[in-house]
């Protein structure tokens, strides 16, 4: 009993510092629009354009800091392309808050420790805003690509473990990778180590307890 409310707080605790909620988007229109509940709460949403651009909507009660960011899997396919623009709903018609060009990132490659692969990061925007109701819109000059848009920066592991580790296999996918690389994330390898490192032990001690005797 004690061993497995250890490994339950050791997978849950040593990997803390760098979660955020994977979501997987499936928009079948143009007039489809992604609900974001808790704008501030780490969240990647991991969506394919395929002819129109994607919607994102926030209702905010009270003023909140919006962060974003826009991302692409690390694949030779993706062409650096991924725009976004936020616009606020005003009483007639809407507000322009930000254009986020993709001609302005650099589209470094960055390591995503969570789900254990690369991915080019592009244009980022954070400021408090006031209350009210926010689209965010990610495009291409085609809209034809695949991306990632990283929202809020609370680091809260809302979903269960093994929510979390379908999730994480079928980000595996949208990288165009097997579901095997799952092992590259902490919360797969570390509670994996643990698992091997005790049975090792056992056997181990088993054996060193039988020569004795």
């Amino acid at each position: 009993m004690r061993i497995g409310l250890f490994l339950v707080l050791y997978i849950f605790s040593a990997p803390h510092a760098l979660a955020y909620v994977p979501v997987l988007v499936e928009q079948e229109s143009l007039s489809d629009i992604t609900q974001i509940s808790d704008s501030t709460l780490a969240q990647g949403f991991f969506g394919t354009l395929d002819s129109f651009p994607h919607t994102y909507e926030i209702h905010a009660s009270e003023p909140f800091t919006l962060y974003t960011n826009i991302r692409t899997p690390d694949l030779s396919s993706n062409t650096n392309t991924v725009s976004g623009i936020i616009i606020k709903e005003e009483k007639r018609g809407v507000s322009e808050i930000t254009r986020m060009h993709a001609v302005d990132a650099l589209w470094e490659t960055v390591y995503d420790s969570l789900t254990g692969g690369s991915y080019r990061e592009g244009a980022t925007f954070e400021k408090e805003l006031e209350p009210g109701v926010y689209r965010i819109e990610v495009h291409t000059p085609d809209n034809a690509e695949k991306y990632v848009l990283m929202v809020g920066k609370r680091d809260d592991m809302t979903l269960g473990y093994f929510t979390l580790l379908e999730r994480l296999m079928d980000v595996q996918r949208f990288n165009e990778r097997s579901a095997f690389f799952i092992v590259l994330s902490p919360y797969v390898y570390i509670p994996l180590n643990i698992i091997l490192g005790g049975i090792g032990g056992i056997c181990w001690y088993k054996r060193r307890y039988k020569i004795k005797k």
